[in-house]
C-alpha cells in the first residue's frame, strides 16, 4: 500500500491537465499491487504449518507416546518368540522354516495386527516390519520434538537418542496422524534417513 504516494511524488511534475490522469493509474496501480500481496500472504498462510490447539495436542501427543509403547512390547515379544530353537533348519545351504518357525513366524505378524490397529487409520494396511536389537521404539529414550498441522494432516516429529559403541546416535521420525470421528490415528510413521530420504514403518 506505500506504492501509491511514492509513485505520486515522482510525478508530481507533470503538467496540470495531466493529474488526474496519473492519479487515476496511480490509485488502479496501488489496488493491483495490493491484491497480488494480498493473495500471496494468503497463500502463504495456507501452506504454512498452523499452530496445534492445546486439547488437540494433548490427544495426538497420547496417540504418538502410546504407539511407542505398544510397538516396544510388541517388538520385545516378537525377539523373544522368534529365539527360540528348532525355528528354522538348514538345508543345502539354505535356510528354512520349521513347521514350528512357521506358526511362531504367523503369530508374530497377529501380534503385530492386534497390537498396533487400534492406533492407524481406517485405511492404513498394516505391514509388519523386521525387529530386532537395536529396538525401532523405546518409550525412555524417544521423545516428542513437535507437533505442527499442515493441511488436514498432523505431523509429529520425534527423536530417539542413545548410545551405540561409545557414540551417541540418533533415530528420526515422523507420525502423520489424522482426525477419525473425532479420534486422531496414524496415516502412516516415516523413519527418516540421513540422506533426506525415508521410509514408511508402520
Amino acid at each position: 500500500m506505500r506504492v501509491a504516494p511514492l509513485i505520486r511524488r515522482t510525478l508530481a511534475p507533470v503538467g496540470e491537465g495531466m493529474r488526474s490522469t496519473v492519479s487515476i493509474l496511480t490509485v488502479g496501480l496501488a489496488i493491483a499491487l495490493s491484491g497480488i500481496i494480498s493473495g500471496s500472504c494468503s497463500s502463504s498462510r495456507r501452506n504454512r504449518p498452523q499452530r496445534v490447539l492445546p486439547t488437540r495436542e494433548d490427544t495426538i501427543r497420547k496417540l504418538v507416546s502410546d504407539f511407542i509403547v505398544a510397538h516396544n512390547r510388541w517388538e520385545q515379544s516378537a525377539i523373544a518368540k522368534d529365539s527360540v530353537p528348532g525355528l528354522t533348519r538348514l538345508e543345502n545351504g539354505i535356510c528354512y522354516f520349521t513347521e514350528k518357525g512357521v506358526k511362531v513366524s504367523e503369530e508374530i505378524v497377529a501380534d503385530y495386527e492386534k497390537a498396533l490397529s487400534p492406533f492407524a487409520a481406517d485405511s492404513v494396511r498394516l505391514r509388519c516390519g523386521g525387529y530386532g536389537t537395536p529396538l525401532k521404539h523405546d518409550p525412555q529414550l524417544e521423545t516428542i520434538t513437535s507437533i505442527v498441522l499442515r493441511s488436514e494432516t498432523y505431523v509429529v516429529t520425534t527423536r530417539l537418542t542413545r548410545r551405540m559403541a561409545g557414540v551417541m546416535m540418533n533415530d528420526d521420525y515422523e507420525y502423520h496422524v489424522v482426525i477419525e470421528n473425532g479420534q486422531p490415528r496414524l496415516l502412516q510413521v516415516l523413519c527418516l534417513l540421513d540422506d533426506g530420504d525415508s521410509f514408511n514403518s508402520l
